[in-house]
């Protein structure tokens, strides 16, 4: 019987993300979500899993291995709709915090979520900053409509994979 991959999830919100990959036949190891309110869902839902509060205080010293990262970086300083301060932005440049964890982690799957404000306020520092620790990357915008709900609301999807997969934990 094949394993299931093991998977961590960073700024979980309430697990959209994890349900998705779990559905997929996938195993979330640990999560990572500041919000407190959040944090209680994830325990009712996924009570068998390590959780921690906040990004800046975990990496490799105290994060289990995982063969994918998955998260949505928050997304404050990147829409359309707020300051669009880009990466540089106090909320929207915890993407630095996401990378130095897939840095540490070494996952061979990266999958990250945001708005399609990020193609114009740092798509290519995120591309070429996954692209310095190894990963090919693909993207694409998709609309929940595109997947048969009745709203818009689009997306970017952004899939990274270890261009080579000896290096994974190497480093």
């Amino acid at each position: 019987m094949k394993s299931k991959k093991k998977v961590g999830s960073l700024f979980s919100g309430i697990g959209g993300f994890d349900l998705g990959v779990e559905r997929a036949g996938c195993q979330i190891e640990w999560q990572v979500e500041i919000d407190p309110w959040c944090r209680k869902v994830l325990k009712k839902h996924w009570p068998q899993v390590t959780r921690h509060a906040d990004i800046r205080d975990v990496g490799q010293h105290n994060l289990s291995p995982v063969d994918w990262i998955v998260g949505g970086f928050p997304c404050t300083d990147l829409s359309f709709a707020g300051n669009q301060e880009g990466l540089e932005g106090e909320h929207s440049g915890l993407w630095w915090e996401m990378h130095r964890v897939i840095r540490e982690m070494v996952p061979s799957i990266v999958l990250v979520e945001n708005v399609p404000g990020l193609l114009v306020r740092g798509i290519d520092q995120v591309l070429g900053s996954m692209a310095s620790l190894g990963y090919d990357a693909e993207w694409e915008v998709i609309s929940a409509r595109d997947v048969g709900a009745p709203h818009l609301r689009e997306r970017l999807w952004i899939y990274c994979s270890l261009a080579d997969p000896h290096r994974m934990r190497e480093s």
